[in-house]
């Protein structure tokens, strides 16, 4: 009964502030894939951080380069789906700035989709069941703009869209917080995997060959390292960015020193580009050459 009459209170919320849908809202097993997966805002923050005045894009507040995991719980939620967002801080899934969990589902006809949202501790295991998610800190209602697929909080306030693989999203975090209206603009990590072939050091000759690498295209990074387990100092990039003339690009960027100590303003000694849809990227040169192949989506 609390949970039915918490549901008809959110509805009541949103009659007096609903939005107009310009299109139908995918069904929730179509918006579920949409969301899975991993987001990064590695171009947002490279424009925001570059040195080069070509390309910097000033903000009133630079934003943190944050990677996002969105995964689905692996119990079931009758008639809905429950989302884990893990956001970690540089890239990568280290160091965790914060955890959420969404609660999604439609309504009986399937025309709107509803979501509550957690707050989850920043360590520990993921929860294993509705009970353990504890109490509800805010509520979305999603619809379909001109803009995207557009979720609005309890307060009408845009907070989460989807458009074009690029995740808009404004986290409860005071970790992530950022000033005025600019939010995280995560997008969606297209996975590649790859090779490096190197000559081995002491024995000019020698070609050594590296296996199995994988990397994404939101500012992934990969060392060289030999077999011994031993590292080289190489590293490899794969960025999507923006080039001179604002059109975006799909570059492999070499860096001759190790992947701890390549930053947002290193400058590579080689790189490469091609289209940011493409499928294949390599990269060919007398000490050192690398191919890579995207996974599928």
């Amino acid at each position: 009964m609390k949970y039915l009459c918490s549901l008809c209170l959110f509805f009541c919320l949103f009659l007096t502030g609903a939005h107009g849908q310009d299109e139908p809202l995918p069904p929730l097993s179509q918006l579920a894939p949409l969301l899975l997966g991993e987001f990064d805002n590695f171009q947002q923050y490279w424009q925001q951080n570059t040195d080069d005045d070509k390309y910097r894009v000033e903000a009133e507040q630079k934003c943190l380069h944050v990677h996002a995991r969105i995964s689905e719980a692996e119990w079931r939620m009758p008639g809905g789906k429950v989302f884990f967002v893990e956001y970690a801080e540089g890239g990568g899934t280290e160091r965790i700035l914060s955890r959420e969990a969404w609660h999604c589902w439609e309504d009986a006809g399937g025309m709107n989709i509803y979501t509550q949202l957690y707050v989850l501790p920043n360590e520990g295991t993921l929860p294993q069941s509705m009970e353990e998610l504890g109490p509800i800190v805010d509520r979305w209602f999603w619809t379909h703009e001109e803009e995207g697929i557009i979720a609005y909080n309890s307060d009408n306030q845009a907070i989460c869209r989807l458009e074009n693989n690029v995740l808009s999203v404004r986290p409860i975090a005071d970790a992530l917080a950022l000033a005025g209206d600019q939010p995280y603009l995560l997008r969606k990590c297209r996975f590649f995997s790859g090779w490096i072939q190197y000559p081995l050091p002491n024995f000019p000759d020698s070609t050594f060959l590296l296996r199995d690498l994988r990397m994404h295209d939101q500012g992934g990074r990969v060392q060289l390292q030999l077999a011994d387990s031993s590292m080289v100092d190489y590293t490899l990039e794969l960025s999507q960015l923006l080039d001179a003339e604002q059109t975006s690009i799909l570059k492999l960027s070499l860096y001759d020193k190790p992947i701890d100590q390549v930053t947002i303003n290193s400058k590579p000694i080689s790189d490469s580009w091609t289209s940011p849809d493409a499928k294949r990227i390599g990269i060919n040169l007398p000490i050192i050459a690398s191919g890579w192949r995207t996974e599928k989506w």
